[in-house]
């Protein structure tokens, strides 16, 4: 009779054969196809406290986002600009910084777009 653990470590055994099988799907990436992943970074220095905030979007929305813009995929197109400026206005207006319950305000220093080759290209 089998032991009690054979059945556990099959379905591991199986699961890494699997894997190695297919490594391509394996190394897919990180998000589904919908998603759309959040980062904020905060810096605090003696003479200024620094916010940065990262939006890493998956094919399909960024998709979406370049239809419903009417922007150009392309480094240094000038419907970036443009697109940006909205952009991180609509995100200042959605965070907030306070120190000592005084909320200071917000300005973007910088901002950048990169549209890197998805799994349909």
């Amino acid at each position: 009779m089998a032991s009690s653990t054979a059945w556990p470590r099959a379905l591991v055994g199986f699961c890494l054969l699997v894997m190695a099988a297919f490594p391509a799907r394996a190394a897919a990436h990180p998000m589904g196809n919908f998603s759309i992943s959040h980062y904020a970074g905060i810096t605090v220095e003696v003479d200024h406290i620094e916010l940065r905030y990262l939006i890493d979007m998956a094919e399909i929305p960024t998709f979406q986002a370049i239809q419903d813009a009417a922007i150009v995929a392309e480094p240094g197109h000038p419907s970036l600009g443009p697109f940006l400026a909205q952009q991180a206005k609509t995100l200042a207006a959605g965070l907030t910084l306070s120190v000592n319950t005084q909320r200071l305000p917000l300005e973007c220093q910088s901002s950048t777009i990169l549209f890197t080759p998805g799994a349909g290209g």
